[in-house]
């Protein structure tokens, strides 16, 4: 992976989190009680845009610098590689369920929310990892 496609990866991220987290913020008025799990994963997606976008930050910073230290370091790379693929799959996963929750506000969909309720705190716990992840790389990268 190079300093292209990782900021190319964060880009693509930051980009369907970013959708998908005005698609739910859009919604809070719409579920009630339900909107407490929305608003989480509003500010867990805006946590993990940040820091993509400060990892994409460093990189662009000081480019050899950072490859050097991915290159010298493989755990770290491959934690890295990871983290950006769980990021984009949870991002996907979750635009997908912010696009059927705005598809309608009627009872049906009301109900639909309850019914995925548990998924969507599922989505909420790895986001919230995926963060933490990304953390820990920026610490990493800082060294």
């Amino acid at each position: 992976m190079d300093p292209i496609s990782i900021t190319a990866s964060i880009i693509a991220i930051t980009t369907i989190s970013g959708k998908a987290a005005k698609i739910l913020h859009s919604t809070l008025t719409t579920y009630g009680t339900a909107s407490l799990v929305i608003a989480s994963m509003c500010s867990e997606a805006a946590a993990v845009s940040a820091a993509l976008t400060h990892i994409q930050g460093e990189i662009n910073r000081r480019p050899e610098t950072i490859m050097k230290q991915l290159a010298s370091r493989p755990e770290l790379f491959a934690t890295l590689d990871a983290t950006l693929t769980g990021c984009m799959a949870v991002s996907t996963c979750l635009e997908e369920e912010a696009q059927k929750l705005a598809s309608g506000a009627s009872w049906g969909a009301k109900a639909r929310l309850l019914w995925t309720q548990d998924m969507l705190k599922q989505l909420l716990d790895m986001m919230r990892g995926h963060r933490d992840g990304l953390s820990i790389i920026i610490q990493a990268l800082q060294m």
